[in-house]
């Protein structure tokens, strides 16, 4: 059976094949890659390669990408990512699992992305003891989620795409203190 989380009014599913269209809508879309990368929408192969590891990682891990639905609509309506970094791999240079989202405009101003990730984050800290997000200058959105979920900003760099960006992280302890 796969793995799902709910919330009083979403689904979170695991990651699986089917989930590859949603994918390809998402980061096709210039509305949702404006604060992401290089800010153009991915090509095929990106989306292909990026479907392919977010497959991957559960096999590996346990945990990983999920779709975002409504209870009462069959289509999703976003993805979170819950994915483990090697401190290599971690903007904050220790190991940590990353959170990511994507909400479809269509769902924007709903408390999908807060409520979503919520449930996320509180699934995660049963695989790590860090969790952390980025998001580039301007995506204040993303911002007040990670606010809103107790985490803290921690640093700023900028990306290899020159775009200055801001990682807010929260520990184990942090977020038992939250509850």
């Amino acid at each position: 059976m796969a793995f799902t989380l709910t919330t009083p009014r979403l689904r979170l599913a695991e990651w699986s094949t089917r989930d590859h269209d949603l994918l390809r809508t998402l980061a096709g879309d210039d509305r949702m890659v404006r604060f992401v990368g290089n800010r153009r929408p991915w090509s095929p192969e990106v989306v292909a390669r990026r479907h392919a590891a977010a497959l991957a990682h559960w096999a590996e891990h346990g945990i990983g990408w999920m779709t975002i639905g409504f209870h009462d609509r069959p289509e999703a309506v976003g993805l979170v990512s819950v994915t483990h970094r090697t401190a290599e791999e971690s903007a904050l240079a220790e190991p940590a699992i990353e959170l990511g989202w994507w909400v479809a405009p269509a769902a924007w101003g709903q408390g999908v992305a807060t409520e979503a990730v919520r449930a996320a984050r509180d699934a995660a800290f049963a695989h790590t003891d860090l969790l952390y997000a980025g998001y580039q200058r301007g995506n204040d959105a993303s911002g007040k989620v990670m606010t809103k979920l107790g985490m803290a900003h921690r640093l700023d760099f900028t990306d290899d795409d020159g775009h200055p960006c801001h990682v807010h992280a929260l520990t184990r302890q942090e977020w038992r203190r939250l509850a």
